[in-house]
């Protein structure tokens, strides 16, 4: 290769890893549909990297869930991440979760990782689908904010199946409506009141489904049957709500499931007690709901 070959593949060579520069940039400062911080990338990266590293892909999607919410131990509790100034974007914080966004960053971790597709574009593709309906980012109206409705779409979109009622569910309708009664709790709806007659709408539509639900004397007789990585979500019979929260099984061999969760109560992400026994020392608890997620 003469001088001058020499110095113009060097010069191209250096162009492309700009742009690569640049669109590696993009992903943090200038994506106008998601948002995360510099410090949550790092954490993201370093799951990432491990996953690789360990070869995670070749787990079940259960055990998967698992491997990354354990990532996530003792990671500190924080609400209200998913609010924000403006229109509607996909948000991620790992260094403060609740029980939903470790439910939902874990599971949008495990299908990146199960299709080798490691990027932060990929994860929010995933995160995407997996928190709005029909897997769709529009306005405050389009994330699934009750989790019955979440169970519902992501059960259509073959994320995961619904097997409460296999598992002896009884049935449940629900009487929804405390976003709407309650708008003070919400800031989107507080500054756009406008927004309130379309939850309305979504209430109505959800209280019309019929979902299965084990009842809290019954789970202990079905904990057995319980998989490492279900996802657990509790009933609650405040006026208005369908569930109140919502976590991981953790199956250890000859051992009661435990549940993975971010709790408010310990103000951290821990594994707890029995499902069983989570369920009992909570008074406001009625049931559980189970969504096994569905391999990719």
């Amino acid at each position: 290769m003469n001088r001058r070959k020499f110095i113009k593949n060097i010069a191209l060579t250096s162009f492309i890893s700009g742009i690569a520069f640049l669109e590696k940039k993009s992903l943090f400062a200038l994506n106008k549909s998601y948002a995360i911080s510099d410090q949550s990338a790092k954490i993201f990266f370093r799951i990432i990297n491990k996953a690789k590293k360990l070869n995670w892909k070749n787990n079940s999607s259960g055990d998967l869930n698992i491997l990354i919410a354990q990532e996530f131990l003792d990671i500190k509790y924080l609400g209200a991440t998913l609010e924000g100034e403006g229109s509607e974007i996909c948000r991620a914080d790992f260094t403060g979760l609740d029980c939903v966004t470790l439910v939902e960053n874990t599971l949008a971790l495990s299908r990146i990782i199960k299709k080798e597709k490691h990027s932060v574009a990929d994860f929010f593709d995933e995160l995407t689908f997996v928190r709005y309906r029909s897997g769709i980012l529009g306005d405050y109206t389009t994330r699934l904010h009750y989790t019955s409705d979440w169970i519902s779409d992501n059960a259509q979109k073959g994320v995961f199946k619904d097997i409460s009622k296999e598992m002896g569910g009884v049935e449940r309708k629900f009487d929804l409506n405390f976003m709407t009664k309650n708008p003070q709790y919400y800031k989107a709806l507080e500054k756009d009141s406008t927004l309130i007659p379309k939850i309305a709408e979504i209430e109505e539509k959800i209280n019309e489904e019929t979902f299965y639900i084990i009842e809290k004397k019954s789970i202990q007789a079905i904990e057995h049957l319980i998989n490492n990585g279900d996802i657990i979500c509790f009933t609650t019979n405040k006026a208005g709500l369908d569930f109140a929260h919502l976590g991981f099984a953790f199956v250890q061999r000859n051992k009661s499931p435990k549940l993975l969760h971010a709790s408010s109560k310990q103000k951290k992400v821990l594994i707890d007690a029995s499902i069983s026994d989570y369920a009992i020392s909570i008074s406001n608890i009625s049931g559980i709901a189970i969504a096994r997620v569905v391999s990719l």
